[in-house]
Formats: structure tokens, C-alpha cells, sequence
């Protein structure tokens, strides 16, 4: 099997581990792992749930929360951005950072860029490095949202009670999604968390997904399960990977027939083997519960 492994987003899985694209050095061909005790079934849904949840909207939250902590000297505004190094009697601000907002009738878009850390004198509350966007647009019946954020995103601010991803994280994710009238989502882009073991045990996210929702689908459309597959790493550095129906212009090496049968099902492999066990599951938790509607009034500073 074939991957591509970002480096720079995994540092440490660097030199043999992540996504695996031949067999470990000290396992022979055909290596099969008793995964009994794995949560794979679940493991499969919160990486979903991650992936969705690193779009730019807690990252936007976070900002607006921030600018309430300036005054008027510090930090120093320019239009729609501020770069400084000051304090205030409650929190400091170190770096830079720049938003845009566009409402055009139903379509909804802001862009957020910046370097800096926003503290209070206890905690970090807001870190961002990087660059998003991300866009909704409402046609009635029917709504688009997208976003595609690569940054470091940390803070009290952004991560509150019951956050899936508490200690921030490192991402390059896009998501795609469709509500309403017709259901349709989409993700590509790897996630690596901090100070924190989902499951107690996987600390990265890769997806490749794309998934015709049971809402506007055609009569060849499979709703049971996505194309694609999702990978996560445990904290040893192991990789797993779920293998749905195959995607089409896909970089990822396999076999397209063993995975062609639309049944909600999808191959394990393990550090590059395949195994016998196989992840099925129920995806209804995706339309019903995990890509909510945006509100529009979030669009803005």
C-alpha cells in the first residue's frame, strides 16, 4: 500500500513510522496483530469527529473572544489586523494576526492569517500559526460549508469543556459538507494532537473521505459508507488504517476490488498489514449529529 507521509506535520513519525507504505523491518509478510483490545469501531468515528472538528470556526471563536481582552492601546490595530507586543492589566498580546470578512448575501466567507500568542496571566488563551478559510452559504432548503485551515491552533479560548481536542492541535485539513435538501461530505488532511490520547490511546488523524449522504443520493450511490479511508496513530507510533470503497483519482495504492462492496464495512491494516478484523459501523452519527449547521451571525467580528 501506498501512502504519503507529511513529515513536517509528524515530526516524530518521521523515519518509519506513520502512515506505512512497506512492511515494518521486523515483521514478516502477511503479519497479523491481535487487535481485540483495540476500539476500532470507535476509533474510526472520533477521528471522523476530529477531522470535522479542526475547521477554522473554534479558531474564529477564539479570535473574537481575544479582541475583547485589547484596550485601546494595546494591541495596536491596523484596519483588520494587529501586531504588537504589549500587555494590558489582564493578558498580553505577542505577534500578529489578520482577519477578513465577506457577507454577500447568502454566502458567508472569512479568512483568518497570524503568528501569535495571546495570554492571560495564568494560561495561554489563544495560540494561532498559520492560515484559514472558510466559507457557508444558505440557498434555502439547501447549505454549503468548507473550510481549510493548516496551523497551530492552542488556547483556553478555542478549546473548552468537552472539546475533542483539548490540548489544541497541528493540522493541514480541508472539509466539505451539505445539508439540508441533499447530504454530501468530504475531508482530506492529517491532524496531530496535543497533550491528549483519544480513546486513551490515538494521538493522529489522516482521512481521505468522500461520502454521498443518504439525502439527494442517486441509485448507484452507496449511503452505507464512505470512499476513502481513515488512518489514526497510536501513541507508539502505529498506524491503522481503514479501508472503504475505493476514491476515485485517488493517490492511495489498492486494490479496488476486495473494497467495491457497499456493506458500512472497511479492511484493517495494521503498521501496513492487512488483518482479519473488519470495522463496520453505523455512519448515521455523521448526518444526524456531528455536521451541524453554521450560523450565520458567526461570520462576523
Amino acid at each position: 500500500m501506498a501512502r504519503v507521509v507529511l513529515c513536517v506535520l509528524w515530526v516524530p513519525a518521521c523515519g518509519g513510522s506513520g502512515p506505512v507504505t512497506e512492511a515494518d523491518d521486523d515483521h514478516a509478510v502477511g503479519f497479523v496483530s491481535d487487535l481485540t483490545e483495540v476500539e476500532l469501531m470507535l476509533a474510526v468515528q472520533q477521528s471522523i469527529e476530529i477531522a470535522v472538528d479542526t475547521d477554522l470556526r473554534a479558531s474564529w471563536t477564539a479570535l473574537v473572544n481575544t479582541l475583547s481582552m485589547s484596550n485601546d492601546s494595546c494591541p495596536v490595530m491596523q484596519g483588520d489586523s494587529w501586531s504588537d507586543m504589549c500587555s494590558t492589566e489582564a493578558s498580553s498580546f505577542n505577534g500578529f494576526m489578520s482577519w477578513q470578512v465577506n457577507v454577500d448575501g447568502p454566502v458567508s466567507e472569512r479568512v483568518l492569517s497570524g503568528d501569535a500568542v495571546v495570554g492571560t496571566e495564568t494560561a495561554v488563551a489563544f495560540e494561532f500559526d498559520g492560515d484559514g478559510n472558510d466559507s457557508y452559504e444558505d440557498m434555502g432548503t439547501q447549505w454549503i460549508y468548507q473550510s481549510d485551515l493548516a496551523a497551530t491552533v492552542t488556547g483556553d479560548l478555542a478549546f473548552g469543556a468537552g472539546s475533542l481536542t483539548p490540548g489544541g492541535f497541528r493540522t493541514d485539513m480541508f472539509v466539505y459538507y451539505e445539508g439540508g435538501s441533499e447530504t454530501y461530505f468530504e475531508a482530506d488532511g492529517e491532524v496531530l494532537l496535543f497533550d491528549h490520547l483519544y480513546l486513551d490511546r490515538f494521538d493522529s488523524v489522516s482521512i481521505d473521505l468522500e461520502f454521498q449522504g443518504p439525502l439527494g443520493a442517486d441509485a448507484d450511490d452507496c449511503t452505507l459508507e464512505p470512499r476513502g479511508l481513515v488512518s489514526f496513530r497510536d501513541s507508539d507510533a502505529h498506524w491503522y488504517d481503514v479501508v472503504f470503497e475505493p476514491k476515485y483519482q485517488s493517490n492511495l495504492d489498492y486494490e479496488n476490488d476486495p473494497y467495491s462492496a457497499c456493506d458500512g464495512c472497511g479492511t484493517v491494516y495494521y503498521r501496513g498489514f492487512e488483518q482479519a478484523d473488519r470495522v463496520c459501523l453505523d455512519f448515521s452519527f455523521l448526518w444526524d449529529r456531528v455536521l451541524t449547521q453554521p450560523n450565520p451571525s458567526d461570520f462576523a467580528i
